[in-house]
């Protein structure tokens, strides 16, 4: 019974992800709200949620007991519904024609195809899935074998998940603050360097907790930054009317890689030991960053008003973007995982 819940849940979570993620541009156009604010916003909250989840869960289960604390956790979904429907007010899309399965495959290569002619777009999924992989690896393999090796204490990662996250929610407040005033690709590609290589670094080459809770503390703090200059890209060059199905492409590639980064990094840990696994994924993690120093259309990051040439899978012409806004002054906005739920408009998964 628990699994086919979990099932439903997870599929029910998809749409509902691939509706969320509009609502943001959506919103923040109507309030007048630079896009990087918005999304930076959005995801510390996000990353709040998750700091302050488990220890709250924790306190409420010593005082209530397990079902109790279900039954609170369905209420506050029944109280996020509720507010929902009552006080989100945007403007509703235009009717299409169709429906089933063949409006739905004829809508999802729409997105498809947007994706496939916009390099930028196109270029962030891929840097996003692999290193989500990469980062699935690190913190579901590699991190806890490294504890127990040279610690032997499994608070020591609870300690190190509580302050990467604190971390990634301060890195998030600073996205959100200086995403509008600094310009994107410095910002972006000198965060993910930081935000990355060096966690693999450090277990590598120390054995000292407090070094490595200091990078991961920078780490994350970078990390923090990345979601609202990635959504904001994608929000300001997606047509409205095909932000969910592009939005939706653009989550699904960032989760696709997340299972196979914990089967290739426990595999690997296995055969070759956890030194060699660590410089590997480091390695790789280095290499997939390096994407926009390389090449020319990461570039586009610092054009805040999307190209008058950009068109739609169809043709026709992308009027004005998707920003709704006036470009510079608006001031762009960042949107996982990522490292929890990176990318796609939202957080990214770590």
């Amino acid at each position: 019974m628990l699994i086919g819940l979990v099932v439903i849940v997870g599929v029910c979570r998809g749409v509902a992800d691939c509706a969320n993620g509009p609502l943001v541009p959506t919103t923040a156009e109507a309030g007048g709200i630079p896009l990087e604010r918005a999304a930076g916003l959005n995801a510390g909250a996000n990353r709040t949620a998750l700091l302050l989840g488990a220890p709250l869960a924790g306190v409420l289960v010593t005082l209530f007991g397990s079902p109790a604390v279900v039954l609170i956790d369905a209420g506050t979904f029944a109280a996020a519904a509720v507010i929902a429907t009552i006080w989100i007010r945007v403007p509703e899309p235009a009717p299409v024609a169709g429906t089933g399965v063949r409006r739905y495959l004829r809508d999802l290569g729409e997105g498809l195809r947007f994706v496939r002619g916009h390099r930028l777009i196109l270029g962030m999924m891929t840097m996003v899935a692999v290193t989500n992989l990469l980062d699935q690896g690190l913190a579901e393999v590699m991190l806890p074998v490294w504890i127990r090796d040279e610690v032997g204490t499994p608070a020591v990662l609870g300690l190190i998940s509580g302050v990467a996250g604190g971390a990634a929610v301060l890195g998030s407040l600073l996205g959100a603050w200086l995403g509008p005033k600094l310009p994107r690709w410095s910002m972006f590609s000198v965060s993910y360097v930081i935000s990355g290589v060096p966690r693999f670094a450090v277990l590598a080459l120390s054995d000292s907790l407090p070094l490595i809770l200091a990078v991961w503390i920078v780490a994350e703090v970078f990390s923090g930054t990345l979601n609202p200059v990635m959504s904001a890209v994608m929000y300001e060059r997606i047509p409205p009317d095909l932000r969910a199905r592009v939005l939706g492409v653009a989550r699904s590639t960032a989760w696709l890689g997340l299972p196979f980064g914990a089967l290739a990094g426990g595999y690997l840990t296995e055969a070759w030991g956890l030194y060699p696994a660590l410089w590997v994924f480091g390695g790789a993690y280095f290499v997939t960053t390096l994407a926009p120093f390389v090449f020319p259309s990461w570039r586009q990051l610092n054009d805040r008003t999307p190209a008058a040439d950009e068109r739609r899978p169809d043709g026709s012409d992308v009027a004005g973007g998707a920003a709704g806004g006036d470009g510079a002054g608006m001031g762009g906005e960042a949107g996982d995982h990522g490292h929890a739920e990176r990318g796609a408009g939202g957080d990214r998964p770590r």
